[in-house]
């Protein structure tokens, strides 16, 4: 069984060639406190738009979107942001609205 550190892997082979940049698992913290608020599995940034991607090893949308929701709930005054899960069992990557 793979770990999920390999489907984040998976995910950045498939998705790198569309990214300036691309950052794995990065700790994000609330610009005032300093508090950790959570992790992305994976940002990619292109033209100054950050897309965040939320890996899950199983299929498991509802859990990826309230992470991501978090995330971008902090991140959304500073950043342009895109949300998207992979699931590591399906292979899919999904953008979420």
């Amino acid at each position: 069984m793979k770990r999920h550190s390999d489907h984040i892997d998976d995910l950045i082979a498939r998705v790198k060639k569309d990214y300036q940049i691309v950052m794995k698992e990065v700790d994000i913290h609330d610009p005032e406190t300093r508090r950790t608020i959570g992790e992305a599995d994976l940002i990619g940034i292109i033209n100054g738009e950050w897309h965040l991607y939320e890996v899950k090893s199983g299929d498991n949308l509802e859990k990826a979107k309230k992470q991501l929701f978090k995330l971008k709930r902090y991140l959304e005054d500073y950043h342009d942001i895109k949300l998207f899960y992979y699931s590591g069992k399906l292979k899919e990557v999904k953008e979420i609205c």
